[in-house]
């Protein structure tokens, strides 16, 4: 995109994934008493929950709207980088995984001898 001198499309590509993760961050903040009261306890700042949800939905109605304005190529460059970040991220996920639960086979059998 630099090279074709669509570095609008390139901010517009990144402000849309931005305003997603807003989206998605609001979407926790109402989810989270339901699917985690644990850490949902933690939370040391005495806001209302009746004033958390109405921000949650509030933002989640903008993030919405911002997000209806994307253009479709626009949608299929954000799908193309989600694509090839879920592949990092898995990938990074079962070197980690492969590398620990092979610490911990031979830490055990270290011990063991």
């Amino acid at each position: 995109m630099l090279v074709t001198n669509e570095i609008g499309l390139a901010l517009s590509v990144a402000i849309y994934a931005l305003v997603l993760l807003y989206l998605l961050h609001s979407l926790a903040l109402l989810l989270l008493p339901r699917w985690n009261p644990g850490l949902f306890h933690e939370v040391t700042v005495s806001i209302p929950l009746w004033l958390q949800r109405v921000a949650g939905v509030v933002s989640i109605l903008f993030m919405a709207t911002m997000l209806s304005q994307i253009s479709l190529f626009a949608i299929e460059l954000l799908l193309f980088w989600a694509a090839i970040g879920l592949i990092f991220y898995a990938w990074s996920r079962r070197v980690a995984n492969r590398g620990t639960a092979g610490g911990i086979e031979h830490a055990e059998e270290s011990k063991l001898a």
